[in-house]
């Protein structure tokens, strides 16, 4: 596998890592099976690419994956390449990273399977003898799994344009209501998101994120808006920026 491949194939497993809204049964079934084929024929990595650009919010998961990767590859200190690695008697990079993909793609649910790969220390066992590629893959999944969802981001993304409502929401994400409504009331629960309040004091501190307490369940009729810790989760330069200013 080249590492064009193995870059859209990590790209693949970190979007569909981060995903807890339900697929068409369809969609996961293709996943699984280009899943079980990535080990023997390497164009399953395009086809599987291809089955997650079909899906609008997962698409957009698989380009902020690609993003990611890319980053963290590109500015990483550099210590041990494949090759050097598999001449020391490392696991091959390659195959490490088909293993995890396989794993993780042929599962049932694959955030639940991502977790409990990355915590399993016959898995890190084999990351620590790995290339410096894997490692990097490993901690961008370990993270990913970690971090809110895929669609929760996908949901701040929308809110970061402009305010909506659940209804509305649900709309351009191309979703049941009662599927992106879980991921509302986490973001919600975590302090990233708040309901537009009817008064304008609520509305200057609403963002400021003062108000701790939180009621059982989001008012889903509302219109929703990020809180600074939405805003800066979305575009951690400016949290970086205003950080040093300081």
């Amino acid at each position: 596998m080249n590492t064009t491949d193995e870059r859209n194939l990590e790209a693949c497993v970190l979007a569909l890592s981060q995903w807890r809204g339900q697929l068409p049964a369809d969609l996961r079934s293709k996943i699984q099976s280009a899943g079980r084929q990535i080990s023997q024929n390497d164009s399953a990595v395009n086809d599987l690419r291809n089955l997650l650009k079909q899906h609008t919010a997962l698409s957009s998961a698989y380009e902020d994956s690609r993003r990611e990767l890319y980053q963290r590859y590109n500015t990483r200190p550099r210590s041990k390449s494949g090759a050097a690695a598999i001449q020391n008697g490392a696991v091959n990079s390659g195959n490490l990273i088909v293993d995890f993909a396989s794993a993780i793609l042929t599962a049932d649910h694959f955030p639940s399977t991502a977790q409990k790969l990355v915590s399993q220390p016959s898995w890190q066992s084999q990351v620590n003898n790995a290339s410096d590629d894997v490692k990097t893959f490993f901690k961008a999944l370990k993270d990913s799994v970690t971090k809110p969802d895929a669609v929760s981001v996908q949901l701040m993304k929308f809110l970061d344009k402009d305010v909506y409502t659940l209804k509305e929401l649900a709309y351009r994400m191309e979703l049941p209501e009662e599927q992106i409504k879980p991921s509302l009331e986490s973001l919600w629960q975590d302090k990233y998101i708040y309901p537009v309040s009817k008064s304008i004091l609520g509305n200057l501190l609403g963002p400021l994120n003062v108000f701790t307490k939180r009621k059982s369940s989001l008012d889903s009729s509302s219109y929703l808006a990020l809180t600074a810790r939405g805003y800066f989760h979305l575009h951690p330069y400016f949290k970086a920026t205003a950080t040093q200013a300081q």
